[in-house]
This record gives structure tokens, C-alpha cells and sequence, in this order.
């Protein structure tokens, strides 16, 4: 499992290092399951990528993406070397 603790950051790109990851996964959250993340009864949220990695996140990165139904859709997840979320988007 991967464990990502920090939220965007910035990374400088140095060719000596190796690329960042990207990782792709789908997600169906309800409306009313992301409000327990919002009253504080669950902060990760643990999704499986497509090449069958299990990553958690810390709830509040997908907050840009709640809707009146949850959330829900496929999104790419990029990582640098060292595990730590660059970037979340919705594709």
C-alpha cells in the first residue's frame, strides 16, 4: 500500500531522479458517505488503482470533486519518487 500523507507539493524535476507516477482509478462515493468524511468520522479514503496498487488519501484531496451526488468518475493520481501526491484530477 502506498501511504500519502501530504497534500499538493511542489516537486523540482532533476533528470537524475526517476519519473513520477501516474496512476489511474475509478471512484463512486455517495453524497451522505462523504459527509461522515466532512464530520470527521473517516479522513482516508483507500481506492484501488488499475494495475491493483491500494493507495489511501487523505479525504479532503477530493473535496474539489464533491458534487450533490458524491463523487464519482475515473481520476489520475501523479506521484513523485518518493510517494507523495503531486496531483489529483479527474479525467
Amino acid at each position: 500500500s502506498l501511504v500519502l500523507d501530504g497534500m499538493y507539493m511542489a516537486m523540482m524535476v532533476d533528470q537524475n531522479r526517476p519519473a513520477m507516477q501516474r496512476l489511474t482509478f475509478s471512484i463512486n462515493i455517495s453524497a451522505d458517505q462523504y459527509l461522515r468524511y466532512y464530520s470527521g468520522g473517516v479522513n482516508r479514503v483507500i481506492v484501488t488503482s488499475d494495475d491493483g496498487r491500494r493507495v489511501q488519501l487523505p479525504a479532503n484531496t477530493f473535496r474539489t470533486f464533491v458534487t450533490q451526488n458524491g463523487i464519482s468518475g475515473r481520476f489520475e493520481l501523479t506521484l513523485d519518487q518518493s510517494n507523495k501526491l503531486i496531483e489529483l484530477r479527474k479525467l
